[in-house]
C-alpha cells in the first residue's frame, strides 16, 4: 500500500507537466524499485518512499490548488525519512525551506495560500513530530543503550564517513566501472534514438531491446546466484542524466515546472551523497536517494530536448516501448534475484509457523530455522538473554530469549592475524561483569550466506577471550553452530 500512495504521488505531481499517460509510467517505476530487492518496510524502504513521496509533494505544492496542504504532507513524509534515516536530516530541513520560501515569494501561490497559512503548515508538521518523538522515546529511551550506540558508530570507522570512507567509495566506484559504464552506454544510445530517429517502428523496436540489454548486463556482471542486481546503478546514472537533462532551456511544455524539478533533483543527490557516506554498502545503497531524481530523468525523456510539437507523438510513443521495457527489466530485478538466498526457483520449501511463517528458502535453511527454533525452547530453562554471533541476527526472533548485545550484526573478523580491532572491543567492554554476560550464546559456525564458509574466530578475538573468561559450558553443538550456557557461580 505505501509503494502505491508513493505511485499515486508521483503520477498526480508529474501529470500537470507530462499528462497521465507519461505520468503513470513514471510513477509505475515505484513498485519495481526496491532497495536491495527486499520487498518489505524496512528503514531502507521507508527512507526511499519517504524520500519519493515528500520531495514529489513539495514540487506540488507549487502548481497545486491546496499548495499547504501539499507542503504539510511533504514536510510530514521529509519527517519520516529523518527518523528512517538520520544523515538525511540536513536534506530535509534544507528541502523544506527552500519549498516554503520560493512558495511565499511566488505571486501565483498568494491566491491560493497565503503566507502564513503555509509556515503554519510547516510548523505544524514539525510539532507533530516532537510530539511523537517526544512520547516514544520518553517510554523507552534508555540512555545507556544510547551511549552503547555512540560507542560503537565510533569504532565503526569508515562506515559513519570520514576519509577513510571517502577513499572506500572511490574503490568501489573504481571496482564497478565497467558496469557503471555499460549502464551509460545503454541509456546513451536510449537517449540519442529518442533525438534522432524519425522511424517509429525501428525506434520503438530499438528502445524495446533497452530491457533485454540491461539484463543482459546485469546478469553479466550479477548472476542469479548474487544478491545484488543492476537497478541500483542504473537509478544512480538516471540521476545523473536528470540533472543533465534540466541544464539551460526548459523543455516543451515544462516551463512552469523547470524550477520546482531542479531543486528536487539538487536534494536528490545530496541525499544520495550523504547516504554514500554514512551506509556501510555505500554507492549501491545510495541509489535510494537518487531514486527521485531518477524518476524526474524517465520523465525527461518523453520531452528530449529539440524535439518540436509536431514530434512530441511520436516521442511519446517511444517513451512508452522504452518504459515498458524497462518496467520489465525492473520485474526481473526484484523478482529474480533474492538477497541473501539461492534464484527463486530455487526456494521450494516454506517456513510453518514462528517468526518467518510463509518465507520461501531452500529446505535446508528452512530446516536450519526448525532445528535452532528447537534447540532453543529445549535449552531456555532459566535463562533470559542470548547473542548470536558472527552474523546471524535473525537468530533473535526465533525465541523470546531478550538479545544480550551492543548491536544487532556481530561481523566477522577481517583476518586470522592479530590486528586492533575497535568494534570487538567495543562487544568486550560491553561484557564486562557477571551481569552484562548473556545466558546462552549461539556461535556460528558457518555463515549462512549464499554459501556456507567456516566462521573465522581466532584465539586472539575479544570477544571470545572476554566469552572464555566466564562461567560457560557447551551445552549443544551442531554442524551449523554451537551453544554455549552460563553456569551458577560457585560461593
Amino acid at each position: 500500500m505505501a509503494s502505491l500512495f508513493t505511485c499515486f504521488i508521483v503520477a498526480r505531481t508529474l501529470a500537470r507537466v507530462t499528462g497521465w499517460g507519461v505520468a503513470i509510467l513514471v510513477g509505475a517505476c515505484v513498485l519495481v524499485y526496491v532497495p536491495f530487492s527486499i520487498p518489505s518496510l524496512s528503514y531502507n524502504t521507508i527512507a526511499s518512499l519517504g524520500l519519493v513521496s515528500g520531495l514529489f509533494l513539495l514540487v506540488s505544492a507549487t502548481n497545486s490548488r491546496r499548495p499547504a496542504l501539499d507542503l504539510f504532507l511533504g514536510t510530514l513524509f521529509l519527517s519520516l525519512v529523518t527518523i528512517a534515516y538520520m544523515p538525511l536530516a540536513p536534506v530535509s530541513v534544507a528541502a523544506v525551506l527552500i519549498c516554503t520560501r520560493y512558495l511565499i515569494r511566488d505571486p501565483a501561490i498568494a491566491s491560493r495560500a497565503s503566507s502564513s497559512s503555509l509556515v503554519f503548515s510547516v510548523l505544524l508538521a514539525g510539532i507533530l513530530l516532537a510530539i511523537w518523538l517526544g512520547s516514544n522515546l520518553s517510554s523507552q529511551m534508555d540512555l545507556e543503550a544510547v551511549r552503547q550506540m555512540l560507542d560503537l558508530n565510533r569504532a565503526i570507522g569508515m562506515q559513519g564517513g570520514g576519509w577513510a570512507k571517502g577513499i572506500v567509495l572511490l574503490k568501489e566506484f573504481a571496482l564497478e566501472s565497467v558496469c557503471l559504464l555499460t549502464v551509460s552506454f545503454i541509456l546513451f544510445g536510449v537517449a540519442n534514438v529518442f533525438r534522432y530517429v524519425q522511424g517509429l517502428w525501428l525506434g520503438s523496436l530499438v528502445l524495446l531491446l533497452s530491457g533485454p540489454a540491461l539484463w543482459l548486463a546485469s546478469y553479466a556482471y550479477f548472476p542469479l546466484s548474487e544478491p545484488y542486481t543492476l537497478m541500483p546503478f542504473v537509478v544512480i546514472l538516471l540521476a545523473c542524466a536528470a540533472v543533465l537533462m534540466l541544464r539551460g532551456k526548459a523543455a516543451i511544455g515544462w516551463e512552469e515546472a523547470w524550477v520546482p524539478l531542479r531543486w528536487l533533483c539538487a536534494a536528490s543527490i545530496l541525499a544520495g551523497l550523504c547516504i554514500a557516506w554514512a551506509s556501510a554498502n555505500g554507492l549501491r545503497n545510495s541509489a535510494l536517494g537518487f531514486f527521485p531524481a531518477a524518476l524526474v530523468g524517465l520523465a525527461l525523456f518523453s520531452r528530449p530536448r529539440g524535439v518540436q510539437t509536431d514530434e512530441l507523438n511520436r516521442s511519446f510513443f517511444f517513451f512508452v516501448a522504452f518504459m515498458v521495457s524497462f518496467l520489465g527489466f525492473g520485474l526481473h530485478s526484484l523478482y529474480g534475484h533474492v538477497y541473501r538466498d539461492s534464484p527463486m526457483s530455487a526456494l521450494d520449501a516454506k517456513v510453518f509457523g514462528g517468526a518467518y511463517d510463509g518465507l520461501h528458502t531452500t529446505s535446508d535453511r528452512r530446516d536450519f530455522l526448525k532445528n535452532l527454533e528447537v534447540d532453543l525452547a529445549a535449552l531456555r530453562d532459566q535463562s533470559e538473554t542470548v547473542f548470536f554471533y558472527d552474523y546471524f541476527p535473525a537468530g533473535y526472533l526465533l525465541s523470546d530469549l531478550a538479545p544480550r548485545t551492543p548491536a544487532l550484526w556481530t561481523f566477522l573478523l577481517p583476518t586470522e592475524k592479530p590486528i586492533r580491532h575497535p568494534v570487538r572491543e567495543v562487544y568486550a567492554r560491553h561484557f564486562q561483569g557477571l551481569e552484562a554476560l548473556p545466558d546462552l550464546v549461539v556461535e556460528m559456525r558457518v555463515r549462512l550466506l549464499l554459501h556456507r564458509e567456516e566462521a573465522i574466530r581466532p584465539d586472539w578475538d575479544p570477544v571470545r577471550v572476554r566469552l572464555s573468561q566466564g562461567p560457560y559450558e557447551q551445552v549443544l553443538e551442531r554442524e551449523q553452530y554451537h551453544v554455549l550456557r552460563k553456569t551458577a557461580l560457585e560461593d
